[in-house]
């Protein structure tokens, strides 16, 4: 209804939600905040393909994006769940490819959301991560790999809060 009434009268909104389903379908510029601070503002497809900052990357999504402190400890590297590859052999062309367990398998019609736990000998990456995936052929306790395009990573590094 808001959406209409919008269009109708052809003029400038300003709606306040939680909920960023509503924020992703209804708005034409969105300014995320946290803490009374501005993380970002921008058009919807702008923020969740382009996040400024790693509250912006994680609260835009669902599942949210997957953030890793990489081996340097100063810097993160992010990937949207939907963006996982799932392999049984490990394979080649990634540009980050890790060994993972399957923990929880949900499926949800034509897509099946996977809980994976990495599995690597470097203690910052033994994360849990969500994947999501049209592939429903993996199962609970399953070892596989994922892989992630280069495109498809993101990189952060943690800024002082000013």
């Amino acid at each position: 209804q808001i959406s209409k009434l919008h269009k109708k009268l052809g003029t400038t909104f300003v709606y306040v939600t939680h909920d960023q389903t509503e924020a992703m379908s209804m708005a034409d510029t969105i300014i995320l905040m946290d803490g009374g601070k501005i993380q970002q503002m921008a058009a919807p497809e702008v923020i969740y393909n382009d996040p400024n900052n790693i509250f912006t990357a994680q609260f835009i999504g669902t599942p949210p994006m997957n953030v890793h402190m990489m081996r340097d400890n100063v810097n993160y590297v992010g990937y949207r769940p939907e963006k996982i590859q799932l392999f049984r052999e490990k394979p080649e062309g990634c540009i980050y490819v890790r060994k993972a367990k399957v923990i929880t398998r949900e499926m949800l019609g034509s897509e099946t959301l996977y809980k994976l736990q990495i599995l690597s000998d470097y203690e910052a990456e033994k994360d849990t991560i969500m994947s999501k995936s049209l592939d429903m052929s993996f199962t609970v306790d399953e070892e596989i790999y994922i892989g992630i395009a280069k495109e498809d990573l993101y990189y952060f590094d943690l800024l002082p809060d000013f």
